[in-house]
This record gives structure tokens, sequence and C-alpha cells, in this order.
């Protein structure tokens, strides 16, 4: 029996991001690390802040597990991502949440790309939200993690967790 392995990369569709903006330079989409705010695709992007030790996603409309394997792609390909970060996912904007329980579990077990042990906070706007961020904590297990209802509450509760851990490189300085 042949085994296939599974490549995220593949997801990646590049042929629907423009190579050059009008001025002549390399558009964020093909070159990612020019702008501080990067683009997976027209209904989410991601920033990271290397000095807080944070990634910050935001998601709008509908959400697919292609999205997601987007956003997982670009941050193991983006050479300013560690596997420690924290993160915040806002998830205020989404209509619709296009995924399966099969999906949940593949995308927990195989796709996200942080540690166990790296600081989660979701913000949500419903309960269908509320739900999908509460199956991500089941699966994934990871020791701080918790759902918010604005970004605002999920940072001030991130720079109080790395207030409290005494390993956090933040404070070790």
């Amino acid at each position: 029996m042949e085994s296939h392995g599974y490549d995220p990369t593949a997801m990646i569709d590049r042929h629907d991001a423009p190579v050059l903006r009008s001025n002549g330079t390399p558009s964020p989409e093909i070159d990612p690390y020019i702008a501080g705010l990067e683009r997976i695709s027209a209904s989410s992007n991601y920033e990271i802040d290397r000095e807080k030790r944070l990634v910050s996603v935001k998601f709008r409309k509908k959400v697919t597990v292609r999205e997601i394997e987007k956003y997982a792609v670009s941050l193991r390909t983006d050479p300013r991502f560690e596997p420690d970060f924290s993160e915040i996912v806002d998830m205020s904007d989404v209509e619709e949440l296009d995924l399966s329980a099969d999906e949940f579990i593949r995308l927990a077990d195989k796709v996200d790309p942080f540690a166990c042990a790296a600081k989660r906070a979701f913000v949500v706007r419903d309960s269908v939200q509320r739900h999908a961020a509460r199956m991500h904590k089941i699966l994934r297990m990871p020791p701080k993690f918790s759902i918010f209802r604005s970004v605002e509450e999920a940072k001030q509760w991130l720079l109080a967790t790395q207030s409290e851990d005494p390993s956090s490189p933040q404070n070790s300085k």
C-alpha cells in the first residue's frame, strides 16, 4: 500500500495574487515580508510582533480548511515566526465556518504550527465561533488558552500571562 504524505504547501494557489504593485515593487502576496501585515487571502491576514513574541490573525467572512492551511503554511515559511510565540485569533468578523469534525482534528494534529505550550487567545462574537475555539482547545490541550469578546481583552490576558511566566523571554531581559 502506498503512503501519501500531507503537503500543506500544495494548498497554496499563487495564481490569484498580482506579482507587482502598480509602482513596480513586489506584491506582499508574492514577497510577504515586505509589509508588516501579511495578507493570506481576501478574507484573512496576520501580523507578527517579534518583540512581544505575538502573532495576530484576523479571519473574515468564510473560514475554510484551506484558509487555515494557507495561514499555517505562511507562518511556517515566515522567518520571523517561532512556534512558541503567543497567538490571538480574531474570528469576530467570521460569518461562516466551513469545517467538518475530521478537518478540525487534522488541523489540530497536523497543520497547527504552534507549539502545544504556546499561549492562545481566540476572539469570538457568537456561539458558533466560541464552539470552534473550544474544539481547538480540546484537540490541542494548550495549558494557556482562553476565549474573549475583544482583541483588547485578549492582549491584556496574554501580557498578564507573559508577566507571570518566569521562563518567558520577555522576563529574562
